[in-house]
């Protein structure tokens, strides 16, 4: 194999249209071939980003400048007048009503007087309890206590979060 000055110059869009593989050490490349690195500062970086259908884009800076200054979307417009932020708008819109909805349902199931919470450990404790305690009105009680301590459970919670609010 010649051997190569230690710096030469290349056409870097040439050399990375060109090129189908990426090699770390010379042992990568197939015979006859050479391992080129190019010769940059600490935190510069030669990148190239390959897009469907357009021209390689070569990128010669810092990467994390791509996170900031690029924003890739899986949507592609049909319409030129619809913004392209929409879709991208409405996918956050929905996860934010999720994530609201989830903590609101969370929220529900507390064993609290006027919270679905409250049904609920009344069935539960009904069927529960049925073999062991054989009056209904007992296990009311057990159901109606467990709702009685969920209650000044949540309530010392609100109350908690408002002092710290205020204070």
């Amino acid at each position: 194999m010649p051997e190569l000055p230690p710096h030469t110059c290349l056409p870097g869009r040439i050399v990375i249209e060109s090129t189908d593989e990426m090699c770390v050490t010379a042992s990568d490349c197939s015979v006859g071939l050479h391992c080129l690195k190019p010769s940059l500062d600490n935190n510069t970086r030669l990148l190239h980003i390959k897009r469907a259908n357009a021209k390689v884009v070569i990128f010669l800076g810092h990467p994390g400048d791509i996170y900031h200054a690029i924003q890739v979307s899986d949507f592609v417009p049909l319409y030129h007048v619809i913004p392209l932020a929409i879709p991208e708008i409405i996918v956050q819109m929905c996860k934010y009503i999720s994530v609201f909805s989830a903590g609101l349902a969370i929220i529900n199931i507390i064993p609290c007087f006027y919270f679905d919470g409250q049904y609920m450990i009344k069935a539960v404790s009904n069927i529960l309890l049925a073999g062991k305690v054989k009056r209904k009105s007992m296990r009311n009680a057990v159901a109606l206590c467990i709702t009685f301590c969920g209650t000044i459970f949540m309530f010392g919670n609100v109350l908690s979060i408002m002092l710290s609010a205020i204070l």
